[in-house]
């Protein structure tokens, strides 16, 4: 049955999500689950319902909030130890996303500290969806090089592509300029940090790198965050700060692969904490190719914005992003 509102109830909703095939065993949120949920989701309202998916720090779950009548993802640290640099990580980023929100920044709504562990909920939006239609079905979200790859798949016209492309960029800058005008620098902008929507949004995510560069005093040390490939050169160097300039660099490679329909770098080596094996990397790395030469439908206006903002020397690039944001509006296609 429905309530009132029309809204399906809890067990309409299990049996919707059991129908989906490739359904995981169900998580007994209230009999000790692995994944350590415990009453205090239940009290507020949240139905975890299925894994959306684990990383480094972190475990997400689909749930279904009962308040609001729409589904939501959890987020929980797998250490769930306190003060422990996952949970630290993780309500960092929750800090970050509900102090200063954006249309494309994936919306923080509430944290919730239990007994097993603390869990951050979020908009699930662009991170499932048709997952309660007729015929359900679970879908994530695309990160930002599979959005790239589908629009140009599903465009007969390749400038096309690249225009649907470069708008979302434009959003996901706009995000990041929002950032940057806030003293905040994220350090790791990189497709898989870029989840998109089905009408293909920019909702930029991970916000546990986030630091405020005017914060930092000279003695403390700060670790090197972010990809190879969308790492800015001289983000490894000891004598090297947080700056805005650094997400720029990133901006510069996801524009790139925006025009070009590929990466720029190639090394898909997470940098792990501690680690310099960037270091090796980095060499090899060089300039990439120019746009125009992967692409001939890349504009001189579109490649001198992109090459700019991935120049490997940092007083050569855009400021911040609200510049490169205006350099990349102001461009001819």
């Amino acid at each position: 049955m429905h309530n009132a509102r029309g809204a399906r109830t809890t067990e309409e909703l299990a049996q919707s999500v059991r129908a989906i095939p490739d359904w995981a065993d169900r998580l007994d949120i209230l009999s000790g689950s692995p994944y350590g949920f415990d009453l205090a989701l239940e009290r507020q309202g949240y139905t975890p319902l299925r894994l959306l998916g684990a990383g480094r720090d972190a475990t997400a779950f689909l749930a279904w909030s009962q308040k609001d009548g729409h589904l939501v993802a959890i987020t929980t640290p797998n250490n769930p130890v306190p003060n422990s640099p996952e949970e630290i990580r993780i309500m960092r980023d929750a800090e970050i996303r509900l102090r200063y929100p954006h249309p494309n920044i994936v919306a923080a709504i509430d944290v919730v500290v239990g007994k097993q562990s603390v869990y951050v909920v979020s908009d699930a939006i662009g991170q499932v969806s048709e997952v309660f239609s007729d015929s359900p079905k679970f879908e994530k979200g695309r990160d930002f090089s599979q959005q790239v790859a589908h629009t140009r798949a599903q465009s007969e016209d390749e400038e096309l592509a690249v225009t649907k492309n470069l708008q979302a960029l434009e959003l996901l800058a706009g995000a990041v300029a929002h950032l940057h005008k806030n003293g905040l620098v994220h350090r790791d902008i990189k497709p898989a940090n870029i989840v998109c929507t089905p009408n293909g949004v920019p909702l930029l995510m991970d916000f546990g790198t986030v630091v405020k560069p005017r914060e930092i005093r000279p003695e403390m040390a700060v670790e090197a965050m972010g990809s190879p490939g969308y790492l800015a050169p001289e983000a490894l160097s000891e004598e090297c700060f947080p700056h805005p300039q650094q997400d720029v660099y990133a901006l510069g490679c996801l524009m790139y692969e925006a025009l070009c329909g590929e990466r720029p770098f190639f090394e898909e080596i997470e940098l792990s904490r501690g680690s310099h094996m960037l270091l090796m990397l980095l060499p090899a790395m060089g300039d990439p190719t120019p746009p125009s030469i992967v692409s001939r439908q890349v504009s001189a206006d579109l490649e001198a914005v992109c090459m700019k903002a991935m120049s490997r020397n940092t007083d050569d690039r855009y400021k911040d992003a609200g510049e490169f944001l205006l350099a990349l509006s102001n461009a001819s296609l």
